[in-house]
């Protein structure tokens, strides 16, 4: 059975590509039945199995691929290539263009939060937090989060390997 269908009369227009609202079919996770989802262009953008899901306003299209726990919110944009999979969140203004374009660490912390750094924007997500790494910083001295301060310099440092 499918967890979920696209809502024909409810679409969008993106880089010329026609997206649908997704509208979910059963209760599953935290999603509700008959709850509306994100947009997505066609059904391989996002997994039928599982608890994968596409919230709000973001945006699934081209050969990408959405699946496992995977969540993309926020305006988020997954397009191209790319694979979104696992426990993987992809939130903000995000965009990915190719499966390897995020990283997912995690779990981190009392809360076994996960952090997603995307490559294309260089920016964090984890939690309710998203932004760059320096905000990162800066919103974990003040909230004194030790475990996010641990992890930025490995973050810093993956992320400058990727753009060099």
């Amino acid at each position: 059975m499918n967890k979920y269908e696209l809502v024909k009369d409810d679409k969008i227009y993106i880089r010329g590509i026609e997206l649908f609202r997704i509208k979910s079919l059963i209760k599953f996770s935290t999603i509700e039945k008959e709850e509306l989802g994100g947009y997505i262009e066609k059904e391989n953008n996002l997994d039928q199995n599982e608890n994968a899901w596409v919230f709000g306003d973001a945006k699934v299209s081209g050969d990408a691929w959405v699946s496992g726990n995977a969540k993309v919110f926020g305006d988020a944009e997954v397009f191209g290539n790319a694979k979104v999979f696992g426990d993987a969140e992809v939130s903000g203004d995000a965009e990915v263009t190719k499966s390897n374009d995020l990283i997912v660490i995690g779990p981190i912390g009392s809360r076994n939060d996960k952090i997603t750094l995307t490559f294309s924007n260089g920016k964090v997500s984890i939690g309710c937090f998203y932004g760059t790494l320096d905000q990162l910083e800066q919103a974990a001295t003040e909230k004194n989060r030790q475990d996010y301060l641990d992890i930025l310099p490995g973050l810093r440092s993956i992320l400058k390997r990727r753009l060099m």
